[in-house]
């Protein structure tokens, strides 16, 4: 980003003739590049960690962290596993969605503050539900994995969704100094109208992602493995957020280059989302076959329950944690439903009002014409 930032400023110096834009551009990039040499030196000659003499743990090699106790309350909020990614991905998200807004205010145009607020508070909720001790308790109980990402894929992409950051970002960024120069707003606009945005955005399309990477995790081999590496879990976190944004993008979104559909076609998606969700959650409690058997076995704590035991309990949080925001997605939709029929309820009343003021003859005049040809005796 730095180094877009730095010669998105010196290409066009560099090309109206300004005498010392090729300097700028020479030392830049010739401190980037010393300052890349450096670390790499500097990281050749760090010692390895010593580890003679240290007995290892199993689970904690396993765990890449000691196995916790017995969980409550504090322990799930106060013993926190920060995770730099997520935490670095939360923090530049605030920081650029306040960059945005504090541009449009300068410019005067108003930004609702309920977006600020649903954005901020999808991205902190983001970084708790995976950095806090619930984090710790979700690589060794399934119960606690299955409220991860249940938060991951409902709660959190339906906040960010409500943030509406493509229009933001549409709206603040700034067109590039040099024509010839396509800058992050264009190739957002070239994201939004290219074919690939329009199949992902069809609504059953984000449908099928949606229940296909709920059934195809949990009733194959996929979890066991993706537990195993911090990258698949990294991968398994972005996967949920990634299709959650994208199926209730396409239910209430409101920014530009999603589909228009009417919204009763959006609530039957919605509802067959319901229906694949609590269908999920009953043959998960029926299921005596235990889910990424190979992990949870290594690393069931000697507190925990049976194995079994907490797939159910899992089973049963997955089937009732989904009905609120269910219920809220489903009260959105009929709003606009309802919102929808009134414009186009007003639409036809303006138009009739219209044909009407200019003398032509439309649908009701005839219709009252008709009337009045029949005898009232």
């Amino acid at each position: 980003m730095i180094g877009a930032v730095h010669r998105a400023r010196c290409l066009p110096a560099l090309r109206a003739g300004h005498p010392r834009a090729f300097l700028r551009l020479a030392v830049g990039e010739l401190a980037v590049l010393g300052a890349a040499i450096g670390l790499a030196v500097a990281l050749s000659r760090s010692p390895a960690p010593q580890t003679e003499g240290v007995e290892p743990d199993p689970l904690t090699e396993l765990l890449g962290f000691p196995a916790p106790a017995a969980p409550s309350g504090l322990r799930m909020l106060g013993d926190p596993l920060p995770d730099m990614f997520i935490l670095t991905l939360a923090v530049a998200g605030i920081a650029a969605y306040l960059t945005g807004v504090v541009r449009l205010r300068k410019a005067g145009h108003h930004w609702p503050m309920a977006r600020t607020v649903s954005w901020t508070g999808g991205m902190l909720l983001l970084a708790a539900i995976t950095c806090l001790g619930v984090a710790r308790y979700a690589y060794v109980l399934f119960s606690v994995h299955m409220i991860q990402h249940m938060v991951l894929s409902m709660v959190v992409p339906i906040l960010l969704v409500l943030g509406a950051p493509v229009t933001l970002a549409l709206r603040a960024l700034r067109r590039p100094a040099d024509p010839r120069v396509r800058g992050p707003r264009e190739w957002l606009l070239v994201i939004l109208h290219s074919r690939i945005a329009r199949v992902f955005t069809y609504p059953l399309v984000a449908l099928g992602i949606y229940v296909a990477s709920l059934y195809g995790l949990y009733f194959s081999d996929v979890l066991g493995t993706l537990m195993r590496y911090h990258l698949g879990h990294l991968a398994m976190i972005a996967h949920f957020v990634i299709a959650g944004y994208l199926l209730f993008w396409v239910l209430i979104g409101s920014d530009p280059g999603r589909r228009r559909m009417h919204p009763a076609l959006l609530v039957m998606v919605h509802f067959l989302a319901m229906v694949a969700h609590a269908f999920f959650g009953f043959v998960l409690l029926q299921s005596t076959t235990i889910i990424g058997l190979d992990w949870y076995a290594a690393v069931h704590p000697a507190w925990a329950q049976p194995l079994l035991d907490d797939q159910r309990l899992g089973a049963g949080l997955a089937w009732a944690f989904g009905e609120l925001p269910a219920a809220a997605i489903l009260l959105l939709l009929v709003r606009q439903w309802i919102r929808s029929d009134e414009r186009e309820q007003a639409r036809t009343d303006r138009a009739s009002d219209r044909a009407l003021a200019a003398g032509e003859d439309d649908e009701l005049a005839r219709y009252n014409e008709y009337l009045l040809k029949w005898p009232t005796g």
